[in-house]
């Protein structure tokens, strides 16, 4: 794990041009991940400087899946072997120079 989230943090696009390209694309079909896990992404995180969430923010965020999951249930059907993954995310990103905040959920 720890090989495959450093070959990734060395390749991984420097610039927004290479993650809007197929730059990007390319890695992670190269790689034939779509994310590392739970230890694999904190790994990528720590070394971008994203902090890890206090407990209160994970508690709302549990919340607001479980919420969402319950209102989009389907039926099991015979043969599906992936469970379906529910994702929550709210940023906030403070610029180091001249430009105002971005916030969203």
């Amino acid at each position: 794990l720890e090989e495959a989230v450093q070959d990734f943090l060395q390749s991984v696009p420097g610039s927004l041009a290479g993650f809007r390209g197929s730059e990007y694309k390319e890695l992670l079909t190269e790689m034939q991940v779509d994310n590392f896990g739970i230890t694999g992404n904190r790994i990528v995180f720590g070394h971008w400087g994203i902090l890890p969430p206090s407990e209160a923010w994970q508690r709302h965020a549990t919340l607001a899946v479980l919420q969402h999951a319950a209102s989009h249930k389907r039926a099991v059907q015979p043969g599906i072997v992936h469970k379906r993954v529910f994702c929550y995310a709210e940023f906030s990103l403070e610029p180091t120079v001249g430009a105002r905040a971005v916030h969203g959920h």
